[in-house]
């Protein structure tokens, strides 16, 4: 790891984005003086599940899987995080161990704060405090969204609602449809919906066969997003 020396924060891209854009250049300074940088490469973790929580980490490139084990000992990733994203932030509060795994699933790039460092920044900046509650409320909201998705719909039903999420998240609008511009392998998917291998590649494939989804270069392009919709909402 190696310290910034300056604010590379004032002219990151996602800045608006960010629960620190309503900082000052001064303050933003302030905070990159307590971050330290590393770069990861694709597939390597980043934390593990059950570590000490030592501190925040901030992705600043990238993108990184956020999972967790069941009861079963099988992983579901919870969440996809995108540049500027919070990884960790819910165990600096709750728990001494780190909750889930973060694995990145690009080259990536993380800021590292220390806990009593990020905690002490929050009391001296209340706007950022507000700003990390409401990061955390929308995990909240998205956790019972996933709770209510793996009780009350079948497999097909939270395969076509996933894509439609990741469509709108990290997809990019093109002639033929939105392509999502994150490469997602099988089994990825599969425990993000928490189904088996088999069953996401049965369920895939009758997509590409009813031509709602096509396949760009190991990503997906979603042709038909308004029947992709109807299948999720099926009852």
């Amino acid at each position: 790891m190696a310290s910034v020396p300056e604010s590379v924060c004032k002219t990151c891209p996602h800045r608006d984005q960010s629960v620190f854009r309503d900082l000052t250049p001064s303050q933003l300074d302030a905070f990159c003086r307590l971050k330290l940088v590393t770069h990861y490469n694709k597939g390597q973790r980043i934390f593990y599940e059950g570590e000490p929580s030592l501190g925040l980490f901030i992705l600043c490139a990238g993108t990184v899987k956020i999972s967790r084990s069941s009861t079963a000992g099988k992983r579901q990733i919870i969440a996809i995080s995108a540049p500027c994203g919070l990884l960790g932030a819910k165990d600096l509060f709750v728990h001494a161990r780190r909750s889930v795994t973060a694995v990145a699933m690009s080259e990536c790039v993380e800021g590292f704060v220390k806990k009593d460092d990020f905690l002490h920044f929050l009391k001296e900046h209340p706007p950022v405090a507000v700003r990390v509650l409401e990061c955390l409320s929308r995990e909240l909201d998205h956790a019972e969204d996933t709770v209510h998705t793996l009780t009350a719909m079948d497999a097909k039903q939270r395969l076509a609602k996933l894509l439609i999420r990741l469509a709108r998240q990290y997809g990019r609008i093109t002639p033929e449809g939105r392509l999502i511009e994150i490469a997602l392998t099988r089994e990825e998917i599969a425990e993000m919906t928490g189904t088996t291998h088999e069953t996401a590649i049965r369920i895939l494939s009758g997509f590409r066969r009813d031509r709602v989804i096509r396949d760009i270069e190991k990503r997906i392009l979603v042709v038909n997003a308004g029947r992709l919709e109807r299948m999720a909402s099926q009852i």
